[in-house]
C-alpha cells in the first residue's frame, strides 16, 4: 500500500534522481529504519531544490558572476548539498527564494535532524519525525521557486511563438511542465493573467482576447492533466467564459475538465455557445458524451439548443450521441410539427442540418407538409428551398417519399420542388 506522501509525489513533478531517493526513504520507513528514512527524505528534497536552481535563470538582484559561481557549486558532487542550503538561507544581496523566514528556519531545523541521522547522534529520531518532514515538504515545496523564474518562463512562451526563434514543429509541453517549477503555489492565477497580457499586448479583461497563441497555451495546460495548474486556470476562465468557449471550439473534448463545474457548464450551453457566428453542436455533443450536463437538465438543454443552432452538421459520432439523447426527435418536432422550417432566419441558417435530417430519417406526411409550406411562405427561406431541391435531385428515392407524403395529406408538390422522376425509379 502506498503512503499518502508517496501518492502525493506521484502527482507532482520531481526530478527522477530525487524520486529514486524518496523511494529509498519509503522502503526504510516501512521497515522501521526511521533515521535512514529521514536522511533519504531530506536528500530527496535537496535534490529537487538543486534541480530547480540549475534550471533557473539568473534571479533578480543577483550579480551574474555570483550566479555563475552558485551554478558551478551546484554541479559539484562535493559542494552541491551545502550550496542548496546556502541558497535557501541567502537574503543578501538579494534572496534567491522569496520565502518567509520561518520556512528558512524550518529548513535549518531539518538539516540539523538530517545530520543527527548521518552521524548517529544521541537525538532521538522516530517515524513521527519522518511524517513531520513529509508534511513540511507537502506544505512548502511549491514556494521554493527561484526569484525571476516566472518572468523568464513568460519570455520563454513569447519566444516559443516567434517563428524566427522557434521551429513550428517544437512541442509546447516542456514549457507547460515548467510552470510548477517557475511559479510559486498561490500565484498561478496571476501568472496566467500576466501571461495573457504579455501574449496579447492587452491589459483589459481576457474575455476580449482573440489570441490564438494564448488559446494554444490554455489548451496545452488542459492537455497536461495537472490539476495543480488546471484548477487556477479554470478560476480565471470562470470570469472569461467567452474565451473558454473559444478554446472548447478548437477541442470539444476539453469539456471533461469542467465535470465538477455545474454552474459554468450551464452558463456555457445556455448563454455563451451558439452565438450566431459559431456552430457549437460539437461542443454540446461532447458535453452529452462525457455526461457533464446534469440528467435533470438534458431535456431543457436539448430544447434550448435546437432553437439556437446555426447550421453545423455534426460528425457521425456526434450525430449518434445526440440521437441517444432524443435530440433529433425534438428537432423533428420543432422543425416540422411546430413549422419552424417555415421561419426565415432559423430555416435558412439550418438548411444543411434539415437536409441532413431528411437524409437519415423517413420523410413522413407531416414532414412533407412542412417542407411544401416552406417553399411558399413569405419571407421565403430560399436557402432551404434550394438545398431541398438539390437534395431531391441527388436522392430521387427521397423525392418519392416527399411526393407520397404530400399525396397522403391531399397536397400537390409545389412547382419549385417538382421533379420529373417516376415513382418507380425507372
Amino acid at each position: 500500500m502506498k503512503l499518502p506522501f508517496q501518492k502525493w509525489l506521484d502527482e507532482i513533478d520531481v526530478p527522477p534522481e530525487a524520486r529514486l531517493v524518496f523511494d529509498e526513504a519509503f522502503t526504510c520507513y516501512k521497515a522501521g529504519a526511521d533515521r535512514a528514512a529521514l536522511l533519504f527524505s531530506v536528500l530527496g528534497f535537496n535534490l529537487t531544490i538543486r534541480k530547480r536552481l540549475l534550471e533557473a535563470s539568473n534571479p533578480n538582484g543577483i550579480p551574474s558572476h555570483k550566479w555563475t559561481q552558485i551554478r558551478q557549486c551546484l554541479q559539484s558532487e562535493d559542494q552541491w548539498d551545502n550550496q542548496v542550503f546556502d541558497s535557501i538561507k541567502q537574503k543578501q544581496p538579494a534572496p534567491i527564494f522569496l520565502i518567509r523566514d520561518d520556512i528558512r528556519r524550518q529548513v535549518e531545523y531539518w538539516r540539523d535532524r538530517r545530520n543527527d541521522c548521518a552521524h548517529f547522534k544521541d537525538n532521538e529520531i522516530s517515524s513521527a519525525h519522518v511524517d513531520m518532514f513529509w508534511q513540511f515538504v507537502r506544505a512548502n515545496l511549491g514556494y521554493f521557486v527561484p526569484s525571476g523564474s516566472r518572468e523568464a518562463l513568460i519570455e520563454g512562451f513569447v519566444e516559443f511563438f516567434n517563428p524566427d526563434i522557434t521551429d513550428p514543429t517544437e512541442s509546447i509541453a516542456p514549457l507547460i511542465e515548467n510552470i510548477p517549477r517557475a511559479v510559486p503555489e498561490g500565484e498561478y492565477i496571476n501568472f496566467f493573467q500576466s501571461l495573457a497580457e504579455k501574449m496579447t499586448g492587452r491589459s483589459e479583461n481576457i474575455q476580449v482576447y482573440s489570441s490564438k497563441s494564448y488559446r494554444t497555451i490554455v489548451a496545452a495546460v488542459f492537455e497536461s492533466h495537472n490539476e495543480a495548474i488546471i484548477l487556477p486556470l479554470l478560476t480565471l476562465m470562470r470570469n472569461n467564459v467567452e474565451f473558454l468557449a473559444g478554446v472548447l471550439r478548437e477541442n470539444p473534448n476539453y469539456v471533461l475538465i469542467l465535470k465538477d463545474e455545474s454552474q459554468l457548464i450551464r452558463q456555457l450551453w445556455r448563454s455563451v455557445l451558439f452565438d450566431d457566428r459559431y456552430g457549437d453542436l460539437p461542443v454540446y455533443a461532447a458535453m452529452l458524451r462525457h455526461g457533464i450536463i446534469p440528467s435533470e437538465q438534458i431535456s431543457e438543454s436539448v430544447e434550448w439548443v435546437i432553437k439556437r443552432i446555426n447550421g453545423t452538421v455534426p460528425s457521425d459520432a456526434d450525430w449518434a450521441i445526440l440521437e441517444q439523447h432524443d435530440f433529433w426527435d425534438e428537432f423533428q418536432v420543432y422543425a416540422f410539427e411546430e413549422m419552424n422550417a417555415n421561419v426565415f432566419p432559423w430555416a435558412n441558417r439550418n438548411a444543411e442540418l434539415i437536409v441532413n435530417y431528411l437524409r437519415t430519417h423517413t420523410i413522413t406526411p407531416e414532414i412533407a407538409g412542412a417542407l411544401r409550406e416552406s417553399a411558399g411562405v413569405t419571407p421565403l427561406p430560399y436557402v432551404l428551398r434550394d438545398r431541398t431541391r438539390e437534395f431531391f435531385e441527388r436522392n430521387p428515392e427521397k423525392y418519392i417519399e416527399f411526393k407520397q407524403g404530400c399525396e397522403v395529406k391531399g397536397l400537390t408538390v409545389p412547382a419549385v420542388l417538382e421533379l420529373s422522376i417516376a415513382e418507380t425509379g425507372e
